[in-house]
């Protein structure tokens, strides 16, 4: 019930300074919907609600997945993509859930911290995968895209080389000044040996024009504050253990006889 000192502009609160009686009125807060903020207080887990893209590191083929339905996606096909909803994550599990998710928007100059900053450094209290040790941090790169039909997904991608290959093509848009124009992409893929001698794919973002993503210009991507000093050097033991998630080592691009993994592009989101 409404108070004499309440009015439905704000609460009107009464103070003595010694000089007499002054009054302040602090503002209501914002009106919402209670059904929206029930649903915004107990979403599922997982932040994208599209289809994913993903690419095979057994065969370097793309699929457009949606849930436990994966379709094939034909050479030549093209994607707009739009960097200004890039979204970088770091997720902790603890038996099989997600416990933690820590999300970082690059437009915003948010830069995900390295390995070493999120801690839980020690791999004896990791829980196992077989007889190894699993990093319960895994992280995550979306990246939307639209293709021909319009339907907004995002390519997803945990691998190193991946990460990479996406940071090449937004790196890329930053420097560049197109009148509000996205990158209009094709996919492909190359491979390179593991030390094991087998085949490793990883993708490949092949520019071939520059659209509105939605028929008109996108805004200017403002300036953000430069780190004042450069992230921490990598020290944490890297171990050849097929775990993506572990310290990455330094790697420009795919070499031969050079494992990064069998693991590199398993984008799996298992939420």
């Amino acid at each position: 019930m409404m108070t004499p000192d309440q009015d439905c502009s704000g609460t009107t609160i009464k103070t003595d300074d010694g000089n007499g009686t002054a009054t302040a009125t602090v503002p209501a807060a914002p009106l919402v919907n209670p059904f929206a903020l029930f649903r915004q207080r107990n979403q599922s887990g997982g932040f994208f609600k599209g289809p994913l893209i993903k690419c095979e590191h057994t065969s370097g083929e793309h699929f457009r997945v949606r849930g436990e339905t994966k379709t094939l996606i034909k050479p030549g096909e093209r994607f707009k993509v739009n960097p200004h909803e890039l979204t970088d994550t770091w997720t902790k599990w603890i038996n099989g859930k997600a416990v933690e998710r820590r999300t970082y928007r690059a437009i915003n100059g948010e830069m995900a911290p390295t390995r070493e900053e999120l801690g839980d450094l020690d791999e004896s209290e990791w829980p196992t995968k077989g007889s190894k040790p699993k990093d319960p941090w895994q992280r995550q790169v979306y990246l939307p895209m639209k293709g021909d039909d319009d339907e907004i997904c995002a390519f997803v991608a945990s691998g190193q080389v991946a990460i990479s290959e996406i940071g090449e093509l937004v790196g890329m848009y930053g420097e560049t000044d197109r009148g509000g124009k996205f990158p209009v992409i094709e996919l492909d893929s190359r491979s390179f040996e593991s030390s094991r001698g087998s085949l490793i794919y990883v993708p490949v973002f092949r520019l071939v024009d520059w659209e509105f993503w939605d028929g008109t210009p996108a805004p200017p991507v403002e300036l953000v504050p430069a780190p004042s000093a450069p992230p921490p050097a990598i020290t944490a033991k890297v171990t050849d253990n097929n775990d993506t998630n572990a310290p990455p080592k330094a790697l420009a691009k795919p070499q031969k006889k050079r494992d990064s993994g069998r693991d590199d592009l398993d984008d799996t989101i298992p939420f």
